[in-house]
């Protein structure tokens, strides 16, 4: 490819064919987008997939004329990569189909009501549990975007793009209910060094643990979820630390 050089290239099993993947760690760019386009120039057959947190519109559409002009020996795949944590599990990712030839893009589609379908007593309970808190809860900060309710046990806040992030969590599994704060490496240091006037704001102790590179500055109680008469104490309690959180963490993000 000459001085071009893919993030992952590999052969699918069976018939050969170059499988390129190239990673993108911020919304998708028309620099990408190029470098995909020269990759399949050089390859006589190939499955291009494009992975990046989000994607904007136009990217989707090239890639879905891209699919639709070329024959059946290429196929371009636009694939979003989430974080997800369940009941207080350490993060992992997760894939979503954003584009893809035709079959796939069917496919895709017909996942989330397979998924609904097969949805269990204790997801509804969840997915129930978020909607109730959010249907509730008054932040006073505009500025943070309310989540969409899940059947997952958390909920996250983003307060700098990505980058610095609040998690509000319900696990069953624990018998426990929280609030934590988590991003990228360049924050925790920074904190650290603020950490006494941080916990004067607070007004009660968080746990501090980690480095860097994977750290959490957290506040939980011991609280079961799955009991309903005990929603409305929980969510109340969960909102504010939730609000005493956003505004002691959010000017940091903005550092």
């Amino acid at each position: 490819m000459g001085r071009f050089r893919a993030d992952i290239l590999c052969k699918e099993v069976g018939s050969g064919s170059w499988v390129v993947i190239e990673n993108q760690l911020e919304r998708s760019d028309h620099d990408h987008l190029g470098q995909l386009l020269t990759y399949a120039s050089g390859l006589d057959t190939a499955t291009i997939i494009w992975v990046a947190p989000s994607f904007c519109h136009e990217h989707r559409i090239a890639l879905d004329w891209l699919n639709r002009i070329t024959n059946e020996q290429f196929r371009f795949f636009a694939v979003q990569i989430e974080v997800w944590s369940i009941s207080g599990s350490l993060p992992a990712p997760k894939f979503n189909l954003v584009t893809g030839p035709n079959g796939w893009s069917r496919r895709a589609k017909k996942l989330p009501h397979d998924i609904e379908a097969k949805r269990s007593d204790s997801a509804k309970r969840r997915l129930e549990y978020w909607q109730v808190f959010l249907s509730k809860l008054r932040l006073s900060d505009p500025e943070v975007r309310l989540p969409n309710p899940n059947s997952l046990g958390n909920l996250r806040f983003n307060l700098q793009g990505r980058d610095l992030w609040i998690t509000v969590y319900a696990a069953s599994s624990s018998g426990r209910i929280g609030v934590f704060l988590r991003g990228s490496s360049e924050h925790y240091p920074r904190l650290l060094k603020t950490r006494r006037a941080i916990e004067a704001q607070l007004g009660e102790p968080s746990s501090w643990s980690g480095d860097e590179n994977d750290w959490t500055v957290a506040i939980s109680r011991r609280s079961d979820p799955t009991n309903r008469a005990e929603w409305s104490a929980q969510h109340k309690w969960l909102a504010t630390r939730l609000g005493t959180y956003i505004r002691v963490f959010k000017p940091y993000g903005r550092m």
